[in-house]
């Protein structure tokens, strides 16, 4: 395998046996193929890549060229106006050729820092790969290539960003920053859209099984022509083939767009909010603060009404296994407290002091985190430093009401929403377990995420019933074909129960809801099951444990419980990070309906409490 051969040159640094064994993998693929295939242009990749380690760029810039010219086809009248799907007969590897340009020029550019130029222009094709990513994730259905493809766009984000900042230090234009915002926006919304592809999601918002089976159908008969054409390009009606199933995919998106349009804007609807949108939405009091994760850095934006700014972050200085060794530390009840406010005000000085440092006017925080960030309890950072002799660290809720968003969009689009007020105020459960499953330790039933009895959560449920004269749920009545049963979507929805979460499998986390022998349903609410209910709660107080700890990949963010509700329809969650204990959960819950009930706005309540 002479292309294998040659990455084990190139990694030894012998780049002239590397380079031979290329060009004879060349050979081989155009005599058995022509001068049209889309190994001929992965192989060109391959080579123009090898040429931009040696610094050669005229021969990488020749390669990238002669790739392209690969995996070109003769155009057909078509009305679409996207360029690449006309002209190039694997997007995939286009993508490659595409984004090794936009290396190269980078690569130039650092060589010959004086044309600013190089930099635009890499700009320009980071820009018309992210396009196809898009275009090339509409149309893969394996989830395999989905990730693969996922892993590789997080990379070009992060590239982009970092274009953007050095244009905004070259020529102090927000405009880059806005764009840079843009693309960590467009990794959010692309992760987020990708939660539809589990295989247990076959029915969402009401869309029927025939629709979907359709989609799928002309996805497989669209990969399967554009495989037929790979072997070969030349054949006009394979050509013709696809051409005219994509036009059937398309009408058929645009079906979806205006029948349920809220399945077509999770699954295709990949526009994001724009810096303007999101700062115009925001008071002189109120700031975001968002976050991507970077191979090496930590990029943070922070924005105001009259401001955005980009601050970098490397992992030199804030890694990976800080942030968990602080996550570890903060969940464990036998942690030394001082030892953890000297490891959380480092944390602070890092992601949160620089951007708000003299902004005096700021009362209201929003956090938008990446990666492991979503661990992370921004709440709880110490936010002055703390010494040994001090009565206790000074936090940072204490200087700000804390929000969170999974993306600027979605903040955005749930500020578009209305505070809906249902004719049913408050609903809560509170169930009861088999007393051969629960845990007889005391310590064991203290916490939320331990089979135990949880008599806090009874109390818990009647005071808010109390309160908003809502309707209870209690011990044997508190069953998951009851809930599922409501008529309605209360205004504030409240779950105070176990919590189980699947790390691994995060689809597969669950609320567990008083065991019924004379039920269909099996007691666990699984997360799955929650992405296909359709609810319209303003509020969902989901008071048990762990509820918002999921799995994190990367480029995948946090899938758990809360996000569930929030794909439901439920724009509002408040959710736990690590194990509650069920006496101080009772007390805190108690003292935030309250607030809620003296028009206290949400988060406000929440901290107060």
């Amino acid at each position: 395998n002479y292309i294998a051969i040659s990455a084990i040159e190139r990694n030894r640094g012998n780049y002239t046996e590397a380079e031979s064994h290329l060009q004879k993998a060349l050979a081989i693929v155009k005599h058995a193929y022509g001068e049209i295939h889309p190994w001929i242009g992965s192989d060109y990749q391959k080579l123009a890549e090898l040429h931009r380690i040696q610094k050669k760029y005229p021969q990488a810039d020749e390669a990238i060229e002669s790739g392209i010219q690969a995996l070109s086809r003769p155009t057909l009248q078509r009305e679409s106006d996207d360029l690449a799907d006309q002209q190039v007969i694997d997007l995939r590897v286009f993508l490659s050729l595409v984004v090794e340009k936009a290396i190269l020029l980078e690569a130039v550019y650092s060589e010959d820092s004086e044309d600013i130029q190089l930099l635009r222009t890499a700009l320009e094709h980071y820009q018309k790969s992210i396009a196809l990513i898009d275009q090339i994730r509409r149309n893969y259905t394996r989830e395999s290539s989905k990730v693969l493809l996922q892993k590789e766009a997080t990379k070009v984000y992060e590239r982009a960003i970092r274009i953007c900042h050095d244009l905004y230090n070259y020529s102090d234009s927000t405009e880059y920053l806005e764009l840079a915002l843009q693309f960590s926006e467009k990794s959010k919304a692309t992760v987020l859209a990708e939660t539809l592809q589990a295989n247990t999601l076959t029915q969402i918002q009401g869309i029927p099984q025939t629709v979907l089976e359709e989609e799928k159908s002309l996805n497989q008969k669209i990969r399967l022509a554009k495989e037929k054409l790979t072997d070969n390009p030349a054949d006009t009606l394979t050509s013709q083939e696809v051409f005219t199933l994509t036009r059937q995919y398309d009408s058929l998106a645009s079906t979806i767009a205006h029948l349920y349009p809220h399945y077509y804007n999770l699954k295709y609807n990949l526009e994001v909010a724009s810096a303007n949108e999101v700062r115009e939405s925001l008071s002189d009091n109120q700031a975001i603060l968002s976050y991507f994760e970077g191979d090496s850095v930590w990029y943070v934006f922070f924005l105001t009404h009259h401001s955005i700014t980009l601050n970098e972050v490397t992992k030199a200085d804030l890694p990976v296994a800080d942030l968990i060794q602080f996550r570890d530390a903060i969940s464990n009840s036998n942690s030394d407290y001082r030892e953890l406010a000297t490891m959380s005000f480092q944390i602070y000085h890092q992601l949160v002091d620089q951007p708000l440092e003299g902004k005096n006017n700021i009362h209201e925080l929003t956090i938008v985190p990446d990666g492991i960030l979503g661990y992370i309890p921004f709440d709880a950072l110490v936010s002055q430093s703390y010494e040994p002799t001090s009565t206790r660290p000074h936090y940072l809720i204490e200087d700000y009401t804390l929000s969170y968003a999974n993306s600027l969009t979605l903040l955005a689009q749930s500020g578009d929403d209305q505070n809906l007020e249902s004719e049913l105020a408050y609903v809560g459960f509170a169930p009861e377990y088999p007393e051969n499953l629960v845990a007889n330790s005391q310590i064991s039933a203290a916490f939320r995420d331990v089979l135990a009895q949880l008599p806090g959560t009874q109390q818990e449920v009647r005071n808010a019933g109390n309160i908003f004269s809502g309707l209870t749920f209690l011990k044997q009545q508190a069953t998951e074909s009851n809930f599922k049963n409501l008529e309605s979507s209360p205004t504030i929805l409240h779950l105070a129960m176990h919590a189980l979460v699947d790390d691994q499998d995060p689809m597969q986390s669950k609320l567990l809801f008083t065991e019924a022998s004379d039920s269909t349903e099996d007691s666990h609410l699984h997360a799955y099951e929650i992405y296909n209910l359709k609810l319209s709660s303003d509020l969902v107080v989901l008071s048990a444990c762990n509820t918002g700890y999921g799995k994190i990949n990367r480029g995948e963010g946090i899938m758990s419980l809360s996000r569930a509700f929030m794909y439901a329809g439920c724009p509002t969650i408040v959710m736990s990070l690590w194990r509650a204990r069920d006496q101080p959960t009772t007390q805190i819950i108690s003292r935030f309906f309250q607030n809620l009930k003296d028009d206290k706005p949400k988060d406000q309540a929440l901290r107060e409490a």
